[in-house]
Order: C-alpha cells, then structure tokens, then sequence
C-alpha cells in the first residue's frame, strides 16, 4: 500500500492529514509536501526519506510506525481512491490499463482502443482519445452511457461524441481480455472485438484500508474527499470543509 502524508501541529491541538493529492485545509500545497509512503506489514511501518527543504507552508515530517499516531488527537485520511478491476479471464494481460493510467501515459495506448465502462470517467476518456485520432470503442453493460451525469455535461458531451468515429456499445459486457482484443457478450450474442489496448474505467474504489486501522485503535479519524466516495473536486471540498468544522 502507497501513502501520502503530511503531517502538521496545530496550536489548538495536534491533527495529522493523510492525503493521496496534492491539496490538504483549502491551499494548493506543491508536491514536495506530500512524501509517498510504502507500507510494510513485516514491520507494522511506513517508511520514507525526508526531503530535508521545502517551500511554503512547513508541515511535520518524520519517519512512523502506526502506533506513532497515538500522538495525534484527530486524523484525517483523504487517501483517495483506485481503479476497480474485473475479475475476468485474461484481465492481467499488458494490453489491458486503467484509465487514470491510461490518461497519464497516452504514450502506452495504441491505435485501436477498447474503453470497458460508460460512465462519466469511461465516456470522458473515450471522448479524448477519438478527438485525438484514436478508433475508440466504448463498452457499457447499461442501456445508455453517461448515466447519472448531470444533464448540461450529458448533452454537452454528447454534442462532441456525435462529431467523433466513436463506436458505442451498450447492453454489452466484458466477458474476457485476449491478446489483441476483449470479447464482450451484447444483447444477441458474444463479440469479438480487436484493439491494440483495452482501457478499463469500471469505477473508483476508496481506499479505506489506513482509516479502517485506525479506528479500530479507537482514535478520533475521519475521511474526506474520494476516500469517502469517488466524486468531483466540488465533493472533496465540502467534506474536507464539514470535517473540518466537526474537528
């Protein structure tokens, strides 16, 4: 498990903020404040080297087991959340990618792309790659893509799918990842689909693993932001600012 910490005294009383992005109490904090932490079970530990300067506002930073949090009177984990994988045949195949990976490393997606999940992530993230040249195919096991999305996003997405070579398949899902495609089954019958790779934007999943640990050691901890629920920037916010009134 990989962590992101950034730990601060309070003259009031001492908090630690654990975070997964690069933003903690309402300021944009550069990226050197948050120190990615792996965890190691053997030890009960998270582990890594301090960088000794940074600018703008000066966090506490030390080297903790767990237990070093019996220190703190409140912790807030905004540990975010990760990529939901299906558990099918063929899933751990390299042709087959998350989509935060995917939008971070378009240097690994090849020409022909399957896009598994319609909702707002899958539908953003084909939307891209077609305007960007790709032959896109958009799989989703609903009757329509998109769903719960707020109407103006709807038809303004819908707008610029329209002007795109986006192939859309609902009522359809994945059934296995092959070599060079997935087979999907749709409403008749299954399908064969060639793509050099498959895009995998199922959903988010919190990552509640640290909070969890916590409160079974009885400590006062709270989760905001994607931790809670994967959602937008508007949700991580207002539960960072009700969390922060209730601390």
């Amino acid at each position: 498990l990989q962590w992101q910490v950034s730990l601060r005294r309070s003259r009031l009383r001492q908090k630690g903020y654990f975070g997964g992005g690069n933003q903690a109490d309402g300021r944009i904090r550069r990226s050197c404040l948050y120190i990615p932490l792996r965890f190691h079970s053997a030890e009960n530990a998270y582990v890594k080297q301090v960088p000794r300067r940074c600018s703008g506002f000066p966090p506490l930073f030390f080297f903790f087991l767990v237990r070093s949090l019996e220190l703190y009177e409140a912790v807030v984990c905004a540990t975010g959340s990760e990529p939901v994988i299906p558990q099918v045949p063929g899933i751990d195949k390299t042709i087959a990618i998350d989509a935060l990976t995917a939008i971070d490393h378009e240097e690994k997606l090849g020409k022909r792309i399957v896009i598994i999940g319609g909702g707002l992530i899958g539908s953003e993230t084909a939307l891209d790659l077609a305007e960007k040249g790709h032959d896109v195919t958009l799989v989703e096991m609903l009757p329509q893509i998109m769903n719960g999305v707020a109407t103006t996003d709807f038809l303004a997405y819908s707008e610029r799918i329209e002007k795109t070579n986006m192939q859309i398949m609902t009522n359809t899902r994945l059934i296995a990842v092959e070599d060079h495609g997935v087979t999907v089954q749709g409403p008749h019958d299954f399908e064969k689909l060639d793509a050099d790779t498959v895009v995998l934007a199922i959903g988010l999943r919190a990552k509640q693993e640290l909070y969890h640990e916590l409160k079974e050691r009885g400590k006062e901890v709270y989760l905001v932001g994607d931790a809670v629920k994967a959602g937008k920037i508007f949700d991580a916010f207002h539960t960072a600012y009700r969390t922060a009134l209730k601390i």
